[in-house]
């Protein structure tokens, strides 16, 4: 073997041995760093679930479902119409306390022998509006005209004056005659017509009358309120995650129709109690969730109680005792419960409540 050839070989030697010891460095590094250096700078739990307010839609109104616009893991935003009650027997309801309103109104004015101030002051807006038409003025007199005398007292400013009055009187008269004519406001029936000749006032006095109008209001407004509930909206932006019911079923108030959990969650953790002092809120964490393996969701730590023990519900977090009687007893280690918060807007991924998950908590900065 050649000199030149010596020398090569040695040399391949110190290559490989020089690129040993660099990988036993960093295989050392790399274990200090694990074992001793991370301990230090992270908090790891696998204690952890994501939490969220799941909404349960309940019904306000009873009735036959006519309609569902809803399925399951359907996306839905705030104010999207889900369900519609059939509203038919409450509409009918509507109907018959306007009309015992309007009998009971006309009882009124009859045991008053006066129109009621709502029709007084109904009467007079129309009145108004009929003063603030412009009247059309006289013909200017043309020369020769054989009448100029009677033709220019027709337009006299009190003649004038008198007709607008009597126009009012009529435009009064109709207004507290006609009310049957008139339409409610908007979302209520149209007023009944009364039958003034078969409304018996003999046993009934104004106080009596007046304080059965103000119930039947009262319990107008409730049927209208009901009427509005029979179309069930969704209160803020989610995904449907239960549905309770189907078309054609008959529900009652405060029935489940569907649940929907909502686009913000959060995630719970529970750490050990010589953990809980490293922990401060503002800190940063990442949450590992299952189904998305190379995803970390970055997140901070937004409250830590340090009050209320709570305790691991995971098998392998439970501490095996044996008391007295040579028996196993299975105590839950205790923990403390600390609350974080996605920081960047995760509302495109599925995080459903209640799945479980991993997180780990930077509590010290290497740098430091």
């Amino acid at each position: 073997m050649s000199l030149q050839e010596y020398k090569t070989v040695i040399n391949d030697i110190i290559n490989d041995y020089n690129l040993d010891i660099l990988l036993l460095v960093v295989i050392i590094i790399s274990g200090l760093y694990i074992f001793f250096i991370a301990p230090l700078m992270y908090v790891k739990t696998t204690d952890a679930v994501i939490d969220g307010h799941i909404i349960n839609i309940t019904s306000r109104a009873g009735g036959q479902i006519i309609n569902s616009y809803v399925m399951k893991d359907q996306e839905v935003r705030k104010g999207d119409l889900l369900i519609e009650i059939d509203a038919k027997d409450y509409e009918a309801e509507l109907i018959k306390i306007q009309t015992d309103i309007e009998i009971n109104k006309e009882k009124l004015k009859m045991l008053t022998n006066a129109p009621l101030p709502e029709d007084l002051e109904k009467a007079n807006k129309q009145a108004d509006v009929v003063e603030q038409t412009p009247v059309s003025s006289p013909p200017q007199y043309i020369k020769g005209s054989k009448d100029f005398t009677n033709y220019n007292k027709t337009y006299e400013t009190q003649d004038l004056a008198q007709q607008n009055i009597a126009r009012k009187k009529i435009i009064l008269g109709d207004a507290v005659q006609n009310i049957s004519n008139d339409n409610l406001l908007e979302n209520e029936v149209s007023k009944p017509i009364i039958d003034k000749t078969k409304i018996d006032i003999s046993n009934d006095t104004v106080e009596s009358v007046t304080k059965l109008i103000k119930t039947l209001e009262t319990q107008k407004e409730e049927v209208k309120l009901l009427i509005s509930a029979t179309k069930v909206f969704a209160p803020q932006d989610g995904t449907i995650s239960g549905i309770s019911i189907s078309q054609g079923d008959v529900v009652n108030p405060s029935d489940v129709l569907c649940t929907i959990i909502p686009k913000q969650v959060w995630v719970i953790a529970r750490v050990n109690p010589e953990q809980l002092p490293k922990i401060q809120v503002g800190q940063y964490a990442e949450v590992k969730i299952p189904g998305y393996k190379y995803r970390k969701f970055k997140a901070t730590v937004s409250s830590v109680d340090k009050t209320n023990k709570v305790y691991r519900i995971k098998p392998e977090d439970e501490i095996t005792q044996i008391d007295s009687n040579g028996e196993i007893i299975q105590n839950n280690t205790p923990a403390y419960q600390i609350k974080l918060n996605f920081i960047e807007d995760y509302s495109d991924f599925s995080l459903p409540p209640d799945t479980e998950v991993s997180a780990k908590i930077k509590v010290q900065s290497f740098l430091k």
